[in-house]
C-alpha cells in the first residue's frame, strides 16, 4: 500500500521527469527553427571534400563608428582592415573546424543566379544565392560534390538572430537606440549544398557572442578573433547535427 509521503514523492518525481522532458523538447525545437537539414544528408554523415567561395563582401558590421573607436581606427577604415580580419579569422577558423572545406579565392557565389530566399522555420528564412538547377559547379576543372555557401555574417553587439531572421520578431529593436553594450555577437547564415544533385543539405543560421569586457586595439582584435572562431565552431557542430 503507498503511503501519503510515498505518493508525494512519486507526484514530484513525475513533475521532475515531465518538466525536463519538456526542457529537452524546446531545446529540440529551438535548434530546429535554425537549422534545415535534407534526408539525404543525416545527423553524423561524413561531410567529403568541399568548396567555399571566399567571403567577399557579404559581411555586415554593426556599429561601426563603435568598432572604429574601439580598435583605434578611422572610420574610413573600418571597411578594409575590419573586413580583411572578418575574411580572415572566419576562413581560418572553418577549416580548422571541418577540416574537409577548402577555401576558394574563385568569385562564384556572386556569379550564381539573383538573390532568393530559403525556408529553415515556419518563420524563418535566410537570403542567399544558389546554383541554378542544373549547374554544377567548377572549381579549377574540377567539381567539388558539395558547397559551403557563406550567404552573410554579421558582427556586432548584442545581436540576436531572431531580430534579423525571424519574420514575426524582426524590426522590433532599434540600432540608433543608445544602449550600453553587453555582448559582441557573430552571425552567419548558410548552405551545405550538393553539387551533383542540386539540392540544400543542410542550411542554418549559427550564433555566437562573447560578454563585452572593455578591451581596445590588439585585445578586441582577439576577441573577434575568439567570436568568429566561435560562430564558425557552431556551424561546424550544425553541420554534423552534434549540437547540444
Amino acid at each position: 500500500m503507498v503511503t501519503g509521503i510515498e505518493k508525494k514523492y512519486l507526484v514530484s518525481m513525475l513533475r521532475t521527469s515531465l518538466l525536463l522532458l519538456l526542457a529537452f523538447l524546446a531545446s529540440c525545437s529551438s535548434n530546429n527553427v535554425w537549422v534545415n537539414r535534407h534526408p539525404a544528408y543525416p545527423i553524423g554523415m561524413a561531410m567529403g571534400e568541399t568548396a567555399m567561395p571566399d567571403l567577399g563582401d557579404r559581411w555586415i558590421v554593426t556599429q561601426g563608428s563603435w568598432f572604429a573607436e574601439h580598435l583605434k581606427l578611422q572610420p574610413s577604415q573600418v571597411y578594409d582592415t575590419l573586413g580583411n580580419a572578418i575574411r580572415e579569422y572566419f576562413s581560418e577558423a572553418t577549416s580548422a573546424y571541418l577540416p574537409s572545406v577548402v577555401s576558394t579565392p574563385a568569385p562564384i557565389y556572386d556569379s550564381l543566379p539573383e538573390t532568393e530566399s530559403q525556408k529553415i522555420d515556419t518563420r524563418v528564412y535566410i537570403r542567399g544565392r544558389f546554383p541554378a538547377q542544373g549547374q554544377v559547379i567548377q572549381i579549377d576543372n574540377f567539381s567539388p560534390p558539395t558547397l559551403l555557401l557563406i550567404h552573410e555574417l554579421t558582427l556586432g553587439s548584442d545581436l540576436v538572430r531572431e531580430k534579423l531572421y525571424d519574420f514575426e520578431k524582426a524590426n522590433l529593436d532599434s540600432e540608433g537606440q543608445t544602449r550600453k553594450v553587453k555582448r559582441i555577437t557573430a552571425l552567419v547564415s548558410w548552405t551545405l549544398w550538393d553539387n551533383y544533385n542540386q539540392r540544400p543539405l543542410v542550411s542554418g543560421i549559427s550564433e555566437y557572442s562573447l560578454p563585452w569586457e572593455k578591451v581596445e586595439g590588439p585585445d578586441l582584435r582577439k576577441k573577434i578573433h575568439a567570436i568568429l572562431g566561435g560562430v564558425a565552431q557552431q556551424m561546424a557542430c550544425q553541420i554534423r547535427g552534434g549540437c547540444q
